[in-house]
Formats: structure tokens, C-alpha cells, sequence
């Protein structure tokens, strides 16, 4: 886990498979990297026991 600052995403590269990266002080909030060098930001959060995701 880590901030995510725009040094800190401008810096991430690309993998044989996405990965996630989390933020340090948003609870639920972070960053998805895609093999392709996508940036896609989401947050992870639960209503009434069910998790779900926003992008």
C-alpha cells in the first residue's frame, strides 16, 4: 500500500497481468494497472454485506 500521487502512478508499468495498487490514506480506493499500460481507478466498498466495485 502506498499514496498515490501522480509521481507514484506515472511511475507504474505495465505487466504480463494486471495488478492492483492500493492507497495508503482512502480506504477501498486504488489504482488498476492492465498488461496493455491502462490506468483504471476504483473503489472498493459494501452495502449490506454485498462487495462491489466502481470504476
Amino acid at each position: 500500500m502506498t499514496n498515490l500521487t501522480k509521481r507514484t502512478i506515472d511511475a507504474l508499468k505495465p505487466e504480463k497481468s494486471y495488478y492492483r495498487i492500493w492507497d495508503n490514506s482512502i480506504t477501498g480506493f486504488g489504482i488498476k494497472v492492465t498488461p496493455a499500460g491502462s490506468k483504471i481507478y476504483f473503489v472498493k466498498y459494501r452495502i449490506d454485506g454485498i462487495q462491489r466495485w466502481y470504476t
